[in-house]
């Protein structure tokens, strides 16, 4: 988890709180993995990212699959 080179999070199904975060996605989302605990997934996305990534989890939550959803973070990267 902490060593691979994909951005993982772990999230809190019922509220989309980070549990954790590897350093991969702490990097990818300008951040540090200790910062990112107990946000929201949401809020470290822009308005359309947010939405896109709500739009992602929804379709996961219907058909145990997901596609790829563009979003950019709050700090502005993709």
């Amino acid at each position: 988890f902490q060593a691979t080179p994909d951005a993982v999070t772990i999230v809190e199904a019922s509220t989309l709180k980070v549990v954790e975060a590897n350093p991969a996605a702490a990097s990818l989302l300008s951040d540090k993995p200790d910062k990112l605990v107990g946000r929201t997934l949401l809020e470290v996305f822009d308005e359309a990212g947010a939405e896109a990534v709500q739009t992602l989890l929804a379709t996961v939550r219907a058909t145990g699959r997901s596609d790829e959803a563009p979003a950019r973070s709050v700090a502005g990267d993709k």
